[in-house]
């Protein structure tokens, strides 16, 4: 943190290095907002949930961020606007961000069993957002039922303090310089951070502000079960039962384009930071098939993901990328371009790098809460905006949900990859907000679909209220 602008004494802060892009970059199409939820076991009141945050925010000041547009960059600066809770009865992945004026950078939500935080993702990314929903929800509960042996502390995100919630990992962690065990360990040349084009999942698109989010939930164990039977991390599973969806709905090849599937890596696992904002990687697992008339098998799809991701997760690795990136950022020219026109070049960046991925697998993690929560929630998940289709996984207890998120109007690869977790052998409980068609016809699977319907007549959120990226 640091002095006001001039002029003033509001607390300001630099963007990070992953943050940059997105204010740069959002609009009506991809608002660059992503949703975390917790499911709870009895309805909401929303008069706690008021007290609840006006709590949570006191121990998170980071999200009273608003976010400024300089002549030469964006900065965040302190804002004394009020937080309120609010029905969710907004589109999913209504805008958090608008030029014209300050607000704050996210939002909380209720329906029914639902506690839902919308985020815009240069203010933070999955991991630090969870961490102040899981504050969120435990302050809620402490409250809800004061007999609850729930110590203050454990409310807040691993005891870290402000301070640390307000850290910048990459200022901390990397510099615009390939590290020296880089250097001297590899003769290769660096690779760019535009790769080369990737196949695209074709179809019309959903008119805007109106994204499907298909949301799956399966048993943890039994999905770690088959991982593990296979030889892969649970991510890795998943990302090749994804590539042979996609493979599927590309039979036979209408392109000879490479699948290449985007990754965030949580960089707080390996650089060790209690950052509540953006501190993450992005890996890519790319595969190009050599038959373009059949769907690769997993034991050819397995070994070669499964050593991509070891090789992309290396230290040196992730700080090299890092380094790349930050010595683009650092380019003298680049920063005395005004935001005005450096926007657009932003712009132009990002829809190439898009070119380059197919989707995106987001794997969340566990949410870890207080031992005294866990009987009170049902389900933790996650979703985010997107101009095409992605995955976000997140766990809790036993229970792995999926959310399908896509601003297409055909879900063909969606239900093509449901149809392969239930032929691992799942049970597969499937929900959504729209009404999007057949899954397959097992029954195995539970579309949910009547409950669906209601509620997206209500209005639009991730899924059904029944029972985690």
């Amino acid at each position: 943190m640091s002095r006001g602008r001039k002029g003033g004494t509001a607390p300001w802060a630099r963007l990070d290095n992953a943050s940059k892009i997105f204010p740069a970059t959002a609009n009506a199409a991809d608002t660059k907002v992503y949703r975390l939820y917790c499911e709870l076991g009895e309805s909401v009141d929303p008069a706690l949930l008021q007290t609840a945050l006006d709590r949570t925010l006191i121990r998170f000041p980071w999200f009273r961020m608003a976010l400024g547009r300089g002549l030469f960059w964006y900065y965040f600066e302190s804002s004394p606007l009020p937080a309120l809770v609010e029905a969710d009865s907004r589109p999913l992945f209504a805008p958090l961000y608008d030029t014209d004026r300050r607000q704050l950078l996210f939002r909380v939500l209720y329906h029914g069993r639902r506690i839902a935080v919308e985020v815009f993702h240069a203010l933070s990314d999955g991991t630090g957002s969870y961490g102040f929903l899981r504050s969120l929800v435990s302050e809620y509960l402490r409250l809800r039922h004061p007999e609850l042996d729930i110590p203050e502390s454990e409310t807040v995100n691993i005891g870290s303090s402000q301070r640390q919630h307000m850290d910048d990992g990459f200022r901390r962690w990397f510099r615009g310089r390939l590290p020296q065990s880089r250097k001297q360990g590899s003769k290769s040349r660096p690779r760019s951070v535009l790769r080369r084009r990737a196949l695209q999942i074709p179809g019309p698109r959903a008119p805007v502000g109106q994204q499907t989010v298909i949301e799956a939930g399966v048993s943890l164990s039994a999905a770690l079960e088959r991982s593990r039977a296979a030889g892969a991390s649970l991510t890795v599973w998943l990302a090749a039962l994804l590539m042979q969806a996609i493979y599927e709905d590309q039979t036979p090849a209408r392109s000879n384009l490479p699948v290449v599937i985007d990754v965030p890596v949580d960089l707080r696992r390996i650089f060790p930071s209690d950052s509540a904002r953006n501190f993450f990687g992005l890996l890519a697992l790319e595969h190009r098939r050599l038959d373009p008339t059949a769907v690769p098998p997993l034991k050819e799809l397995l070994p070669t993901l499964g050593e991509q991701l070891r090789q992309q997760v290396r230290p040196a690795e992730l700080q090299a990328k890092a380094a790349r990136l930050i010595a683009f950022e650092r380019q003298p020219l680049l920063r005395i371009v005004p935001t005005v026109l450096k926007d657009p070049i932003l712009s132009l960046v990002h829809r190439l790098v898009d070119r380059c991925a197919t989707t995106s697998l987001s794997n969340l993690g566990v949410v870890a809460m207080p031992a005294a929560c866990r009987p009170y929630i049902v389900a933790f998940g996650s979703a985010a905006a997107t101009r095409g289709m992605q995955i976000c996984a997140t766990s809790f207890g036993d229970r792995l949900t999926l959310c399908l998120t896509s601003a297409l109007a055909v879900h063909e690869v969606e239900r093509l990859f449901i149809r392969r977790l239930v032929g691992a052998g799942l049970d597969v409980v499937v929900t959504s907000n729209t009404e999007w068609g057949e899954v397959a016809p097992d029954s195995q699977v539970d579309t949910g679909r009547e409950s669906a319907r209601r509620e997206s007549a209500e209005h639009e959120s991730v899924g059904k209220e029944s029972a985690d990226v």
